[in-house]
């Protein structure tokens, strides 16, 4: 079978995900593969909100749990910004801990228990699924992609029926798909840093980095997976 590859699944979060927090830290301890550790980077206001994900998340003989308090270096920081200082401190977690992979995965995605496996299934530097962001019929699927490999046909935001029409098992070549629930290679990672242009302030890091793979010529393969995304705290309360 091989040693399988070292991961980190990470994110930044917030208080302000504390409506799915419980739900999402049973989800990441219950992934099906084995060797992959947790990191989570707290950028919440509330200084101390980092020991309550702390305390949920517990600890495991299994793998090593790490919660990180992120504090801004001045108050001028835009929330790109600080979101963008969060994900370098990951990768920077990666880098210096010889991890293979980064699995960045949003703690309001829910993917299957075997999301790992697909994703380096792909057998690529970059690798997706794909998640809906807005809510209820006003959603929509979270990608371009270009279908097949090799063809120049652009496939927009997708409705939620026309995602699942053309969902059909066969892997895509994605394009801005979002830091939700995607696996970047170490290699990635050494030579492609998160950043944002503060002269483009409503542009988060997530666009700046698959700009940046697209200019260095790196694939992203999209996956045949939908996540759920809970990112509406009441229109997920609404239909417990």
């Amino acid at each position: 079978m091989g040693i399988k590859p070292k991961i980190l699944l990470a994110t930044p979060t917030a208080r302000a995900k504390d409506y799915c927090l419980k739900d999402w830290l049973k989800k990441i301890k219950s992934l099906s593969y084995l060797n992959y550790d947790i990191l989570i980077v707290d950028n919440s206001p509330e200084q101390n909100y980092y020991k309550h994900i702390q305390k949920l998340l517990g600890k495991s003989k299994k793998r090593k749990h790490e919660v990180i308090r992120y504090t801004p270096p001045n108050s001028n920081k835009s929330l790109q910004e600080i979101m963008c200082d969060c994900n370098n401190l990951i990768r920077d977690y990666v880098l210096k801990n010889d991890y293979e992979y980064l699995f960045s995965l949003e703690s309001d995605v829910f993917p299957s228990n075997n999301i790992i496996q697909r994703l380096l299934a792909a057998r690529a530097d970059v690798a997706t699924a794909y998640y809906f962001i807005g809510t209820n019929h006003d959603s929509f699927l979270l990608t371009r992609d270009l279908e097949p490999f090799g063809r120049n046909v652009f496939d927009f935001d997708k409705s939620i029926e026309q995602a699942f029409i053309d969902f059909d098992g066969i892997n895509k070549k994605a394009y801005q798909t979002g830091l939700g629930c995607i696996l970047i290679s170490r290699k990635v990672l050494k030579s492609i840093p998160f950043r944002v242009d503060k002269t483009n302030p409503s542009t988060h890091a997530d666009t700046f980095f698959h700009e940046d793979l697209r200019n260095a010529n790196v694939n992203v393969v999209g996956i045949d997976v939908i996540c759920e995304h809970r990112n509406n705290a009441v229109f997920w309360e609404k239909i417990k």
